[in-house]
């Protein structure tokens, strides 16, 4: 495969609104760590990692040969590289949102994270993105201790190129600042489940009936010329 053809192929499939084709019946919610994708949403978070793995990989292979397509230098690279991650995040985070939240990019920058870092840095960062975000019950801190991990990682270890890593935890970030631009906090899919609704509904619909049978005893009561007892 061509090098242009390559390279095409990776921008759509980083740049792509995938949770788009989301089922009905769905909505995001805040951190919970008790509460996770199943069914549909599982099957497109597993989708959107291996997209995301799948399209920095092909990136990387056009690297190399990218000055040749793009009036880029050598050293822009790895700069191009995190800007398309970083733009693939941003149109992840605002392709759904709500009154209160945005959707967290947490199985894309899994799948990209692991294909544009070494194996050895990626052994160091999960345990900090995924202990920031336990810690404090938030998506965007892990995202950032994520960021701050492949930066100062990145230039410890030897076998990453410390630019790409470096370049690429600050393009993690940029999904963060596009939640406080937007104003709404991350939030992760979840099926509304129809049983609960219906619960609240009937739950509604008594405590209703029972104010219908209070005010009807009040009625009866001050017409025969005496209040109700409750």
């Amino acid at each position: 495969m061509s090098s242009p053809v390559l390279l095409a192929l990776a921008l759509v499939l980083l740049w792509s609104p995938l949770w788009m084709m989301r089922a009905k019946g769905t909505r995001l919610s805040g951190f919970d760590q008790r509460t996770w994708p199943r069914g549909r949403l599982l099957a497109l978070a597993m989708v959107d990692v291996i997209r995301a793995s799948v399209g920095v990989w092909a990136l990387m292979q056009v690297l190399p040969d990218l000055p040749t397509i793009l009036p880029v230098g050598a050293w822009q690279a790895p700069a191009f590289l995190a800007l398309a991650i970083g733009v693939g995040l941003v149109v992840e985070t605002l392709s759904w949102r709500d009154d209160d939240y945005v959707l967290a990019p947490v199985p894309f920058l899994l799948g990209a994270v692991s294909a544009a870092a070494h194996p050895i840095v990626l052994v160091i960062v999960l345990p900090l993105w995924i202990g920031g975000s336990l810690a404090l019950r938030s998506w965007a801190s892990g995202i950032l201790a994520l960021g701050l991990g492949l930066g100062g990682v990145g230039l410890a270890v030897s076998q990453q190129d410390w630019r790409r890593a470096a370049l690429v935890g600050m393009a993690s970030a940029l999904p963060v600042l596009a939640s406080i631009m937007a104003g709404r906090q991350y939030g992760l899919a979840e099926k509304v489940i129809r049983s609960s609704m219906m619960c609240a509904g009937l739950q509604n619909f008594r405590k209703n009936k029972q104010v219908e049978n209070y005010l009807e005893a009040c009625t009866c009561g001050f017409v025969l010329g005496y209040p109700p007892l409750w």
